[in-house]
C-alpha cells in the first residue's frame, strides 16, 4: 500500500501528497446473501456463462459451508472500502 502511495506521489509530479482512508459500514447477511454476492460478481458470471458449472467453480461447496457456518438467520457483517486520494 505504501508503495502505491509513493508511486502516486511520484507520477510525473502530478500530486503533492497522497493519502489512504478505510471506510467501514455495518450490515447483516446470511449464507444465501454470501453466495448471492459471489454469483453477482462479473468474473463469476462470465465463468458460468462460459459453461463451467457451480460444482467446477466450488460454488456448491461454498454454499454448503456457508449454510453450515452462517445459516439462514442474518448475522452482523462489516464492510470495508479503501479510498486512495492524491492532492494535486
Amino acid at each position: 500500500m505504501l508503495q502505491f502511495l509513493d508511486q502516486l506521489e511520484q507520477t510525473a509530479g502530478l500530486t503533492r501528497d497522497a493519502r489512504e482512508a478505510l471506510l467501514h459500514h455495518g450490515d447483516q447477511g446470511n449464507a444465501e446473501r454470501l453466495v448471492g454476492l459471489l454469483l453477482s460478481q462479473g468474473s463469476t458470471m462470465n465463468l458460468l456463462k462460459s459453461g463451467q458449472s457451480e460444482e467446477q467453480l466450488g460454488i456448491s461447496e461454498l454454499r454448503q459451508i456457508a449454510e453450515r457456518k452462517l445459516g439462514a438467520l442474518p448475522v452482523p457483517w462489516l464492510w470495508s472500502a479503501r479510498v486512495r486520494m492524491g492532492v494535486v
